[in-house]
């Protein structure tokens, strides 16, 4: 009986522990199958986060900028809200970054009336021009530095429309009256809007590819019939030069072409994007002049002082100081001379990261002269004399140079030539003081309420820009400079001629005490003798 329990028992604990197990092996393979089926699920999501992924970085790079045509921005926001409305057109839209804005849905209208008369004028038909623009529409999308989402046909048109217009604009500043262009559009127009067109022309978010403006040019007028009608390009520099006080270069074109109007603009200041009086063409310069020196006595007499350099260990090592003793000696015989003495290699000069401002310099006897350069950054420093090109400063001033230094900043970061210029007159025109000496001096011709006015400009503009004063085209500048004003003998200089001979009464003054002294002396002295006799 006792048994029969105990087998029962045992055969029910078994089926118990046999149930539990199935339970439990099939808990496992739910949870397995759970797992694989989020695993598979989880699978596919990341597909699609790939795939998606992947078709957001396939629009982005679809249509690819061209870095080649790339030369149209928009300005960088820490640049722009310095002055919003120097970065805005106040008047027109010209180009697909404004288009649309209902600010300046008024010139729509001379837009229209501009095409119209083009149209009249040439004799030509709208077929031709738009076909002449949608062979060249890839092109002009790669001038800008975004992907422009106009349509094919709104893209044209507007290129089109802006195009004509600006060819018209120049075409009657060109060949007629300005009260006469107001009087044919005076319900559009007056002297003060025609003015801010003119500087809507000037931003650099308001262009359109110079070459398309050619394009459409020379559709119209024979290109090489200057004789009837002068080339594009020509009248461009031609009305812009009335609104500069520096000649346009002569070889520029030859150069590099003319990207569009800001691209203009900067070659009134700078030679060219690729020429600058920099350290390198400098030394090349000294280079060539090694087949010539003068003679130790001619050397002697012209001024240089010979010492023994006791740590040259070789004879040969004067060798690597030969093109500096050149560039020496044309200085002493040389004093008109505009080239800098220079090191040999232009990374020995040091950074041009401080120099003493107009009036420190002044006082310490630097003399400021205007100079005759016709290229607003060069400026040389001979002989004690700073020469810099003359500076006209006038309500539109700030406009132009922010967007040109907008220019500079996004298309030639490495190797901008204005920014380094603006950074030098900052540190030269850092109080209102500095800069009434140089409106004193003549080298600003100023426009702005007063002198307080130039300092703010100059001290804004270099605001947030960027700066490299290893690489400045001024490090030589800025060497001789501070060298200048570290050497007392030049102060004391400054100072004996300020205080005591800047004027014909201190001079009168002066030699009236020093007589009256040296009669004091000589009668102390006589005094002296004759106690001693007796």
């Amino acid at each position: 009986m006792e048994n029969s329990t105990i087998q029962q028992k045992v055969a029910t604990t078994t089926a118990s522990v046999l149930i539990t197990n199935a339970n439990q092996n099939a808990e496992i393979h739910q949870i397995l199958d759970q797992e694989a089926a989020n695993t598979l699920y989880s699978g596919n999501q990341h597909r699609e986060l790939v795939i998606s992924i992947k078709e957001m970085v396939q629009s982005c790079l679809d249509p690819p900028l061209s870095a080649n045509e790339c030369c149209i921005y928009r300005i960088p926001a820490n640049l722009r809200k310095l002055n919003e409305e120097a970065c805005t057109p106040q008047v027109i839209s010209i180009g697909p970054f404004h288009h649309g804005c209902k600010r300046l849905e008024l010139m729509e209208k001379l837009k229209l009336k501009y095409f119209q008369r083009f149209l009249q004028r040439t004799s030509f038909n709208v077929e031709s021009l738009v076909n002449a623009i949608k062979l060249h529409e890839e092109r002009v999308r790669g001038c800008y530095a975004e992907t422009i989402e106009f349509s094919s046909d709104d893209f044209v048109k507007l290129i089109l429309m802006d195009g004509i217009f600006i060819i018209e604009f120049f075409y009657r500043e060109g060949f007629q009256e300005l009260s006469s262009v107001i009087r044919e559009n005076h319900i559009l127009v007056n002297s003060i809007s025609w003015q801010a067109i003119n500087m809507d022309l000037r931003l650099l978010e308001n262009q359109l590819p110079f070459f398309v403006l050619d394009i459409l040019f020379n559709l119209a007028y024979a290109p090489n019939d200057e004789s009837v009608h002068p080339s594009l390009t020509s009248l461009v520099i031609e009305v812009f030069g009335t609104f500069q006080d520096h000649k346009f270069p002569r070889n520029y074109l030859e150069v590099q072409p003319i990207r569009h109007f800001i691209d203009l603009t900067k070659a009134f200041f700078v030679p060219s994007s690729r020429k600058l009086l920099k350290s390198p063409p400098e030394s090349n310069d000294l280079g060539r002049s090694t087949d010539h020196l003068y003679i130790a006595s001619q050397l002697y007499e012209g001024g240089v002082k010979y010492k023994l350099i006791r740590s040259c260990k070789c004879l040969l090592d004067l060798t690597r100081h030969l093109r500096n003793l050149v560039g020496l000696a044309r200085a002493f015989f040389l004093p008109s001379s505009r080239k800098q003495v220079l090191s040999d290699e232009s990374n020995d000069l040091p950074n041009a990261n401080h120099l003493c401002t107009a009036s420190q310099l002044y006082n310490a006897g630097v003399k400021f002269k205007v100079s005759s350069s016709k290229w607003l950054v060069d400026l040389t420093f001979t002989n004690g004399n700073l020469e810099i090109p003359r500076i006209y400063l006038d309500n539109d001033t700030e406009t132009i140079y922010r967007n040109v230094i907008a220019f500079d900043q996004c298309h030639y970061p490495l190797d901008s030539h204005l920014t380094d210029y603006i950074v030098l007159l900052q540190f030269l025109i850092n109080t209102p003081k500095d800069a009434e000496l140089l409106i004193r001096k003549g080298i600003i011709i100023n426009w702005l309420p007063n002198s307080g006015a130039v300092a703010s400009l100059f001290q804004n503009l270099d605001t947030n820009i960027l700066y490299h004063p290893s690489t400045s085209a001024y490090r030589g500048l800025f060497r001789d400079l501070n060298a200048f004003y570290n050497n007392t003998k030049h102060t004391w200089k400054a100072t004996l001629k300020r205080d005591y001979f800047s004027t014909p009464w201190k001079i009168t003054s002066t030699a009236a005490a020093v007589t009256l002294l040296l009669l004091t002396l000589g009668q102390f002295i006589c005094s002296i003798i004759q106690l001693v006799k007796m």
